[in-house]
């Protein structure tokens, strides 16, 4: 299952062979449709319209249906799989492929408006910001990255492109604030490009790898996710405010271990939302980095978190997949839990006191 799409009337899904729209507010199904299998991200919404990623190869296709009713409203082959999610700007919807390809399909009768190639395949959801499209192209052979930018009306040849000086594969989608796109990469470098020209703003340290699947949240501060780590970064200067560690192994119901899985995290207020592979989801204040809540949900791993007016929904994976939709409980008392990395001098020295007295 895919993270959901959010709407005021529906909440849209995509699985392995279907996709699903359902009552936002109670989750009861309002209408679901087969879909040929293959590579999805989350699905787009455009007015009264959802579109998804159908098919594999060169069968490809993205799909638009009635929001209400779920009936099929046009249909673009695009010839090659597209792994990321869609994106809708200004009437228009875009997609990436694994053959390298960025196209722009019109929102209302699915027309091709343009199709440009950059070189490498294309894993990562999209991003529209002013008059560009970001997208992060890995050329597998050599595990270089490089984000390009291109006019999002028109397409044709990149206005700029950034690469990685060396093997950096995965990354992360590209984000943006307005000012700056910011592109996390697996060597463990978090840059921030300037999007007029794409020169290197500021770089910061990761610890580990990330996915395709995560995308940055664009917020103060600067939300990151890795495979095992939390990070508030300042947007402007890349300094970092605070990490907290999701990889907790301190036993959790069953014997699991809590560890990462590759979604993004959810700006809810003030607090930064993400799921992990133990089930549990975890909110971080943006402010301090500290736990505030969590939530066991699955015994299986969680996929993205999505946010709608009233309620948070969160996807688990794996057969049976669900989506779970949570609110606001006005009786429940906030939690204030650090970082397990976080040190506590005195305590750090009292245990080595001891420690050294036993032996």
């Amino acid at each position: 299952v895919t993270g959901p799409a959010v709407a005021r009337s529906a909440l849209v899904v995509v699985a392995a062979r279907g996709v699903m729209a359902l009552d936002p507010a109670t989750g009861e199904p309002l209408w679901e449709m087969d879909r040929t299998e293959g590579p999805a991200g989350p699905p787009a919404i455009a007015g009264d319209l959802v579109m998804h990623a159908s098919g594999s190869g060169s069968s490809t296709a993205v799909v638009a249906r009635g929001l209400e009713d779920g009936n099929e409203a046009w249909r673009a082959f695009v010839d090659a799989d597209v792994p990321g999610g869609l994106v809708v700007a200004d009437g228009l919807v875009y997609a990436a492929t694994t053959a390298g390809e960025v196209m722009a399909l019109e929102a209302d009768t699915g027309e091709e408006r343009w199709r440009s190639e950059v070189e490498g395949r294309l894993e990562a959801t999209p991003a529209v910001v002013e008059d560009l499209v970001l997208v992060a192209g890995e050329v597998r052979q050599t595990g270089v990255v490089t984000v390009f930018a291109l006019d999002a009306a028109t397409g044709g040849r990149p206005q700029w492109r950034f690469s990685t000086p060396g093997p950096a594969l995965p990354a992360s989608a590209p984000a943006s604030d307005g000012e700056r796109a910011f592109v996390a990469t697996s060597e463990g470098v978090l840059r921030a490009l300037d999007l007029d020209g794409g020169g290197q703003v500021w770089t910061a340290e990761i610890r580990a790898a990330v996915s395709s699947r995560q995308v940055p949240a664009a917020s103060s501060p600067l939300v990151v996710a890795d495979r095992l780590h939390l990070y508030g970064l300042g947007p402007g200067d890349g300094e970092e405010r605070w990490t907290f560690l999701l990889a907790d192994f301190r036993a959790l119901p069953g014997g699991r271990q809590n560890t990462l899985s590759p979604s993004s995290p959810a700006v809810l207020g003030g607090a930064a939302v993400i799921g992990d592979t133990s089930g549990v989801l975890s909110a971080i204040d943006l402010d301090t980095g500290r736990l505030v809540w969590r939530s066991d949900l699955s015994p299986g791993p969680l996929g993205a978190v999505a946010v709608g007016d009233d309620l948070v929904f969160a996807t688990t994976l794996g057969q049976g997949g669900s989506v779970i939709g949570l609110e606001h409980d006005p009786d429940g008392v906030l939690l204030d839990e650090p970082s397990p990395t976080t040190v506590f001098p005195v305590r750090a020295i009292l245990n080595f006191v001891v420690a050294a007295t036993v032996v």
